[in-house]
C-alpha cells in the first residue's frame, strides 16, 4: 500500500473543508443562495481536479 503524497492529502483536506462550509452555508442561507451555489461549484471543481490527478497517477503506474 502506497502512502498518499502531500498534494493528495492537501486536496483531501481542502475538499473536506469546503464540504463542511457548504453544508453549514446551505443550512443557514438555503440551498439556492448564491453563496451556497458558488461553494457547490467550487467543490465540484475540487473533485474534478482530484479525480483527474488520480487518473493521471494510475496511468503512470501502469
Amino acid at each position: 500500500m502506497q502512502m498518499k503524497n502531500l498534494l493528495e492529502q492537501d486536496m483531501e483536506l481542502e475538499i473536506e473543508s469546503v464540504r463542511q462550509l457548504l453544508v453549514k452555508t446551505a443550512l443557514q442561507l438555503g440551498f439556492t443562495d448564491p453563496k451556497t451555489v458558488s461553494l457547490s461549484q467550487h467543490l465540484d471543481d475540487l473533485f474534478n481536479k482530484f479525480h483527474s490527478s488520480r487518473k493521471s497517477e494510475h496511468a503512470f503506474a501502469k
